[in-house]
């Protein structure tokens, strides 16, 4: 029989299994259960957790641990205990119903993913939705780090309500002050937006105690976008290793005008030549600024599928059109 696992997440089971606003927090202990250590793989096997509401209390051998009476127990035996999974980069808030999200919620926790990221979506959707999980709506939800609209120039890919378009640094700082008061947890730059938006963008934000972070603007460094605070650059892009490049800025723009000519194939292309033209010296500066900064890197290993080969796949079935 194969073996059972078990996914837990550490930090954030109040959001994990919602309550209702006032109930008492829950006592749960995991018995006789194997943690498996994720810095270095080890496993520690016949371990008890105690948890009370949204923490862990005690981690300790089975023999040796007490469950209390009142605990609801959970025997983990032949089972595997990991801190849960975060998806840094998804975007599920892009239906009108926010409904809608207690399905797509329920599939994150089934897959162990006890944490999101929200890189883009309905701003209305997501002030909805942040009130139903307040109020214990949902069944199961992973925790939620999201960003509403992100903020992009007149050149867009993506419309409103997607989409906000800010083409001056006054429009930019509004829209970051909107964003605040509405209750998201931090703002999502694109592609097109200009300079003085941009770098407006990221004195509002920084003034109003929000981090920001998504794409590199095309008329941006990467070693300006690092240093004026951006705290994620979002997948592997072109944009990102600016800095090791010559004549990135051109190179770029040239394969943006292919990609919008020519399609995904083009644009695969001209990636491949542009990164065989990165100088290593140059790339390990900009790592270190990265790394001095504490700009991050989320690659977004599956980004967008194009091989319809791929959709028949069992996992599918679970996907809206």
């Amino acid at each position: 029989m194969p073996t059972r696992s078990v996914l837990l997440a550490f930090a954030s089971l109040s959001l994990y299994v919602p309550a209702a606003t006032g109930q008492a927090a829950t006592a749960i202990a995991i018995t006789n259960v194997t943690i498996v250590r994720v810095e270095d793989g080890s496993r520690l096997p016949d371990q008890t957790v105690h948890i009370l509401g949204d923490r862990i209390i005690t981690v300790g051998a089975s023999k040796s641990e007490t469950v209390p009476a009142s605990a609801r127990r959970i025997d983990g035996r032949g089972g595997f205990l990991i801190p849960g999974l975060w998806d840094m980069h998804v975007h599920t808030i892009q239906s009108a119903d926010p409904t809608i999200q207690g399905k797509i919620f329920s599939l994150f926790i089934a897959n162990g993913v006890t944490g999101i990221r929200d890189m883009g979506g309905y701003l209305d959707t997501l002030i909805a939705v942040k009130a139903l999980i307040a109020r214990g709506e949902f069944a199961a939800v992973p925790r939620l780090v999201a960003a509403g609209p992100l903020l992009d120039g007149p050149r867009f890919r993506w419309s409103n309500p997607i989409a906000w378009h800010v083409e001056s640094a006054d429009s930019a700082r509004i829209a970051v002050d909107s964003l605040k008061r509405s209750g998201v947890d931090f703002i999502k730059v694109y592609g097109s937006l200009s300079r003085q938006a941009y770098f407006a963008v990221a004195a509002e934000a920084k003034r109003a105690g929000l981090r920001f972070a998504g794409h590199v603007p095309t008329g941006i460094s990467a070693t300006e976008a690092s240093n004026a605070g951006q705290a994620s650059f979002e997948h592997n892009g072109m944009w990102v290793s600016d800095g090791c490049v010559d004549g990135a800025a051109t190179r770029i723009n040239a394969a943006l005008t292919r990609w919008t000519q020519e399609g995904y194939g083009a644009w695969f292309t001209e990636r491949r030549a542009f990164h065989a033209a990165r100088d290593a010296a140059r790339c390990s500066s900009l790592r270190e600024l990265f790394r001095t900064n504490g700009t991050w890197m989320v690659p977004t290993i599956v980004n967008e599928i194009k091989d319809r080969r791929v959709l028949t796949r069992p996992a599918f079935q679970y996907l809206g059109a």
